[in-house]
C-alpha cells in the first residue's frame, strides 16, 4: 500500500498572468500586487513592470522555508503575525449553526 499525493495544475497562474498583462497594457492600474512565489508569473510580472506599472509581489512563506523565485521592483514577505490577525474566528459558525474550522496548517 502506498500513499499518493497527486497535485493538478488548475490554470490559475496563467489566468493571473494574462490578466496581470491584459490591465498593465491597457493601464487600467498604477500598481500590481501579486501574492505568489511562483515562478511561472516572472514573464508577467516582468511584462507589466515593462508597461510601467510598478508591481509589488508578497512571498506568502516563510524565508526560511522557500527561496524568493518571483522577482519584481518591490518584493515583500507576508508576516505570519499579520496573517494570523486577519484571519476570522476559528471555528466561524454558519447560517445553520454549523462550525466551520480553518485548516490546520492555517492556525497559529
Amino acid at each position: 500500500m502506498a500513499r499518493v499525493v497527486h497535485t493538478e495544475e488548475k490554470g490559475s497562474d496563467v489566468s493571473l498572468g494574462a490578466h496581470l498583462v491584459r490591465d498593465a497594457c491597457h493601464k487600467n492600474m498604477d500598481v500590481a500586487l501579486v501574492f505568489s512565489n511562483d515562478s511561472d508569473l516572472q514573464t508577467p510580472v516582468t511584462m507589466a513592470e515593462g508597461e510601467g506599472i510598478a508591481v509589488v509581489t508578497v512571498n506568502p512563506h516563510k524565508q526560511s522555508e522557500q527561496p524568493r523565485r518571483l522577482l519584481s521592483g518591490d518584493k515583500r514577505t507576508l508576516k505570519r503575525k499579520l496573517l494570523v490577525q486577519c484571519q476570522l474566528p476559528d471555528p466561524v459558525i454558519g447560517v445553520k449553526g454549523s462550525k466551520i474550522h480553518r485548516p490546520k496548517e492555517w492556525r497559529a
